[in-house]
């Protein structure tokens, strides 16, 4: 028996089923009838107003993190404060238990205000119309 070159071997072993393969053709998006509506994700960005003087990152960390994982909090020389949580479920628990009138969230005493703010890059996943975890683009295409 005559063994075979490299190149008389056949590209794919000969176990391989002729289906798998194939190529499968790219999936075609069917487009929904509210297409031409802009989607709204939920943000998970909260702004807190009315902040002690002097009050630290540190201090607003530990006050918002009893409503979720915390991932980004700034704040500026007005006394406000921008927190960014992992989910938008923990923002809005916050916001929530801004507004109850029992309790409230104090920072040093002082009761803060927090409402929902507009995460920049919600818009911006939405203009290119790429999912929340993907930093890619989608490839078009031919």
């Amino acid at each position: 028996m005559r063994s075979r070159g490299k190149r008389e071997r056949p590209a794919t072993p000969p176990s391989i089923p002729v289906h798998k393969r194939l190529r499968r053709p790219p999936e075609i998006e069917v487009p929904d009838e509210n297409e031409g509506a802009p989607k709204r994700l939920p943000s998970s960005l909260v702004v807190v107003t009315g902040l002690p003087a002097g009050c630290t990152v540190l201090e607003l960390k530990s006050r918002m993190e009893m409503y979720g994982s915390v991932s980004r909090i700034r704040i500026d020389a007005d006394g406000s404060g921008h927190v960014t949580f992992r989910s938008p479920t923990s923002a809005e628990a916050a916001v929530s238990a801004a507004l109850n009138p029992g309790f409230g969230i104090l920072v040093r005493s002082q009761r803060v205000q927090v409402c929902r703010g507009t995460d920049p890059s919600v818009q911006w996943r939405i203009g290119v119309q790429v999912s929340p975890t993907s930093r890619l683009l989608r490839a078009e295409l031919p």
